[in-house]
């Protein structure tokens, strides 16, 4: 559907800059030293697999949300 069309993650070439950030990030949020951010957040989403959340975007900028702030789905 259209709502899990906007979740896809599209990472940038793995040689730029922001490719190497973006795998940096991946990275820390999957393999990251369990007292850093990333990985407990990572874990406390967890607590909520399974549930779905509805959000609505108004007009302007609010509606490229999706696109500019997207991360992967767990």
């Amino acid at each position: 559907d259209w709502a899990v069309a906007q979740q896809t993650l599209e990472l940038a070439d793995a040689t730029s800059p922001l490719g190497q950030a973006q795998a940096a990030a991946l990275k820390a949020s999957k393999e990251g030293p369990a007292d850093g951010s990333a990985f407990r957040a990572v874990e406390a989403a967890k607590a909520h697999s399974g549930v779905t959340l509805n959000m609505t975007y108004e007009a302007g900028l609010q509606a490229l949300d999706p696109r500019n702030f997207s991360g992967p789905m767990w």
